[in-house]
């Protein structure tokens, strides 16, 4: 059996136990549905998913899970460290300037609050950049 249909059962299974929706799983990493579901049914990954695979706390996964000939296991741990930590801020700053913008909204517009709401809604433009930046592959650093 190919290294890359072991890794494949093994991710499914882990985001099962972990009560993810292949939809969940692709927010949480930042990645498609339809990578998510490629990498389980065994097609070889890229070292830009696998990083953001092993940066989801709930898959559990190891760097030892990850098949033998992936770049994955020469990879530097503070570029994993960074690859979180990018993902958490994120997801965190689209989380809170999204409650920003919809409490903005229904305030009465003063020109205070008008000026809040295109700050803000300048701010998760930003956020939704990098975010599609990380999820084109170019890993921080």
């Amino acid at each position: 059996m190919s290294v890359w249909i072991e890794f494949g059962k093994l991710l499914k299974s882990r985001r099962c136990a972990a009560i993810l929706s292949r939809a969940k799983l692709a927010r949480l990493a930042f990645l498609s549905e339809a990578t998510i579901k490629n990498t389980e049914r065994g097609r070889a990954a890229s070292q830009r998913t696998m990083l953001a695979l092993f940066a989801v706390h709930e898959l559990r996964l190891a760097q030892s899970d990850f098949p033998e000939s992936a770049e994955l296991r020469a990879m530097n741990h503070d570029l994993f460290q960074r690859l979180q930590l990018s993902q958490v801020a994120c997801s965190v700053a689209h989380e809170s300037f999204g409650e920003v913008l919809a409490w903005s909204m229904q305030q009465v517009q003063t020109e205070a609050i008008r000026a809040l709401r295109l700050w803000t809604e300048a701010k998760l433009r930003s956020v939704e950049r990098e975010r599609r930046r990380m999820e084109g592959g170019n890993l921080p650093g």
